[in-house]
């Protein structure tokens, strides 16, 4: 995941700058940067949402066996939240602007963009130190790995037990 975060946070560093780029009117590049930015965002909602569908209702429950704290498992979700607002706002202004190709739809997008970068540059602070997010990795893959081994398992017993 960690790969995956590095990527996502850098191709949303560079967006804002590739917005503001688009000449007013340039309804071809506005289309082209808005589907860009529409892949991003699905990538970046998909993410968080298998995080949140896999991840964090267990170790909130047992954040000892992950060596993390419950309330910084808190603060991420909430800051994860966060984040999703701000995509929504995003998923609303990219329309407008591909529809327009006006300035101030560009704009619009560009600060919101600014701001998820913010935001995403401020969860990454509230992460745990490196050797702690390793740690984190680590155990967010076992979990992820136990519950996708019990969901096999329950599959081919289902399957086995049919006519």
């Amino acid at each position: 995941m960690l790969l995956v975060h590095r990527i996502l946070r850098r191709e949303l560093r560079l967006a804002p700058g590739l917005v503001r780029g688009v000449r007013p009117g340039d309804t071809e590049r506005t289309g082209a940067v808005v589907e860009h930015l529409s892949d991003l965002l699905t990538a970046l909602h998909r993410h968080q949402r298998e995080e949140e569908a896999q991840l964090w209702p267990r170790p909130v429950g047992q954040a000892d066996r992950v060596y993390l704290d419950p309330g910084l498992v808190r603060r991420v979700q909430a800051r994860q939240d966060r984040t999703a607002a701000l995509v929504e706002q995003l998923a609303l202004r990219l329309p407008r602007w591909r529809d327009t190709a006006g300035a101030a739809e560009r704009d619009a997008v560009a600060d919101t963009l600014d701001l998820l970068v913010l935001d995403l540059a401020q969860r990454s602070a509230e992460r745990p130190e490196c050797e702690r997010e390793q740690q984190w990795e680590r155990a967010s893959w076992r979990l992820l790995d136990a519950r996708r081994y019990r969901q096999a398992v329950r599959r081919i017993r289902q399957s086995l037990s049919r006519p």
